[in-house]
């Protein structure tokens, strides 16, 4: 089994923590990390995760079937014009309330009816 790199640096240096604030800076300076350089592109999350959405599609055909081209239909056709604003169920103002509510206490029987009997 390979020793972690804290077992590395302690083998190599002994006391490494008096010398450097951290096991990082210890490990580049022994030789045991060193910085890769790569694209700028390699950094942004947004192509590792275009890669992961693409096996992702992939599989999904692969498993229940379906083109490549059912994809595009959803990203990249025309986008629907919006149609008229519609008023919002939780948007009556005061007064259609209280003639609402007005309504109701009318169409229900009031304590005189009771008294009728």
């Amino acid at each position: 089994m390979a020793a972690s790199l804290r077992e590395q640096v302690e083998q190599l240096l002994p006391g490494w923590e008096s010398w450097y604030p951290s096991l990082f800076d210890a490990a580049q300076d022994l030789g045991l990390i060193r910085a890769r350089v790569c694209s700028p592109d390699s950094l942004l999350l947004s192509n590792s995760h275009a890669a992961v959405r693409q096996s992702a599609e992939n599989l999904h055909r692969e498993r229940w079937g379906g083109t490549e081209d059912s994809s595009a239909g959803r990203s990249g056709g025309k986008r629907r014009r919006p149609g008229p604003r519609r008023r919002r169920v939780g948007s009556r103002t005061a007064t259609d309330r209280d003639q609402s509510l007005d309504a109701l206490l009318d169409s229900m029987p009031g304590p005189e009816s009771d008294l009728e009997r």
